[in-house]
């Protein structure tokens, strides 16, 4: 099969025009929050391994964010507790219980044992580190042919305490040519809220235990903003425009303080590549296609899509850190016996339905480029 061709756009754009204020003098405001999140029992993860002695040893380390408004008395649990070798029967995974304390130094908290939990008073900032064995429970692991569902543990802690110094701001698309202010993302594509980092006292990455959302975060727009429930949490739907990124603190912040989004009317370059999204035993791939290419499909009564992909795109605001949005583009079919448009479908703009020639008319919406594409299928 041809290697694809890469089509590269250049375009006269034009800015969006100004969003009026929602009445004489005033401009309404949308906010999507990320609340502050304290935790006085967080939960740690073990990853012990198994030697000689029969023991399940690991190494733990804890931060603790020192002074209002985190909790300064918390009790530390384990959950789950992962046996990732010694066991014969490969990785297990069960509950723990801390038993002991002993070896400690530094006196920045004070630590005890209370019903299997670590229980943590912090005093000042500092740093110390401890041992504490336990026992991994309900794990049904396989030593020397005999299955045991306890097993002793002991772990080496390190415990940092610090007061917060200042936060900082990323998100998921920065990296490469994506680290601008603001970051440039495309409409109609849904977006994670940004993450929020503490740094300790000396200005280092902090994670405190304490405080898994160490301050509330607000994303504001003049314009509404929509939310939806995803897997790794909620995602935002943020209008074009200018969207600003807020911290609800004193302290200094650091990173990215604002999106900016664009349409397909901002576009002034872009790259674009068609494909077919192929179902195969396995799942789909997805395989490039250029004019005139004959391509087999595997599996006919799955659904095997046209697609687009691109990589670049420079628009009247800067390069895009996304990719294009889900509503940029519409298909035509000329040959709709064989592949039929799936408008209101993201990128997947056309369903391969019967072998034969497929012809398809791309055209990016609010300009004035489209594409050609023709190729044939075989089952």
């Amino acid at each position: 099969m041809r290697t694809s061709i890469l089509a590269v756009l250049l375009m006269t754009a034009c800015s969006a025009p100004p969003v009026p204020p929602s009445d004489a003098g005033v401009v309404a405001s949308f906010t999507a929050e990320k609340p502050m999140q304290l935790d006085a029992n967080p939960k740690t993860t073990v990853h012990a391994e198994i030697y000689n002695d029969g023991v399940a040893v690991d190494e733990q380390r804890y931060d603790f964010a020192l002074g209002a408004p985190y909790p300064q008395v918390l009790d530390v649990r384990v959950e789950p507790a992962y046996i990732t070798r010694g066991c014969e029967n490969g990785l297990k995974f069960g509950k723990e219980r801390f038993l002991t304390l002993s070896n400690v130094t530094g006196d920045a908290a004070e630590l005890s044992v209370v019903n299997g939990q670590l229980h943590v008073e912090l005093k000042h900032e500092g740093r110390m580190s401890a041992t504490l064995t336990g026992e991994i429970y309900d794990v049904m692991c396989e030593r020397s042919g005999e299955l045991k569902t306890t097993m002793p543990a002991r772990h080496l802690v390190e415990i940092h305490v610090s007061e917060i110094s200042k936060f900082s701001v990323t998100h998921v698309a920065q990296g490469g040519r994506c680290n601008e202010r603001p970051m440039l993302l495309a409409s109609s594509k849904p977006t994670s809220f940004p993450w929020v980092t503490a740094h300790d006292a000396e200005g280092a990455l902090f994670q405190p235990m304490n405080a898994p959302m160490p301050v509330k975060l607000t994303v504001r727009s003049t314009q509404e903003i929509r939310t939806e429930e995803a897997d790794l949490g909620t995602d935002l739907l943020l209008p074009l425009g200018r969207s600003t990124i807020e911290l609800d603190t004193s302290l200094p912040v650091e990173g990215i303080d604002a999106f900016m989004i664009v349409g397909p009317s901002a576009v002034t370059l872009m790259t674009v590549e068609f494909g077919v999204q192929r179902a195969n035993v396995k799942g789909s791939e997805w395989v490039p296609v250029n004019d005139d290419v004959t391509l087999p499909i595997y599996l006919p009564a799955e659904d095997n899509f046209f697609t687009l992909r691109s990589t670049y795109v420079d628009t009247t605001e800067g390069t895009l850190c996304s990719t294009v949005g889900l509503d940029w583009f519409e298909a035509r079919s000329d040959t709709p016996g064989t592949c039929v448009a799936t408008p209101g479908n993201g990128l997947q703009l056309a369903k391969i339905i019967a072998p034969g020639r497929c012809t398809i008319v791309v055209t990016m919406r609010d300009a004035t480029s489209n594409w050609k594409m023709s190729f044939t299928t075989t089952n």
